[in-house]
């Protein structure tokens, strides 16, 4: 069996992910956290007892919340499709440079 970490560093770690923790227990073999997040939104996570990572994470948001500051890179995918890619002008087909190179 895998070293447990305890509970207060269960609290603690949760604490540093911008949750507030309201209710703690053991489920299936793992510390199941409920609480809310920064926004307000509430959270259900599972967290492995020894390395305290993330096994899963539950969220219901609020109406008009942001749900992609949980999808990593997200944020940065969503500015890339708002923005439309710098459009390169094309030379055409069969069209000869002097040097025999497009």
């Amino acid at each position: 069996m895998t070293e447990w970490r305890p509970r207060e560093a269960v609290m603690s770690h949760v604490a540093g992910l911008g949750v507030t923790a309201d209710h703690l227990r053991i489920d299936d073999g793992c510390y199941e956290v409920r609480g809310r997040d920064s926004d307000g939104n509430q959270l259900r996570l599972k967290l492995d007892p020894a390395s305290l990572s993330i096994l899963k994470l539950e969220v219901r948001f609020l109406d008009g919340a942001d749900p992609l500051r949980y999808l990593p890179g997200a944020r940065a995918r969503a500015r890339d499709v708002a923005q439309p890619p710098a459009v390169r002008p094309r030379r055409g087909p069969g069209v000869a440079t002097p040097s025999g190179t497009r």
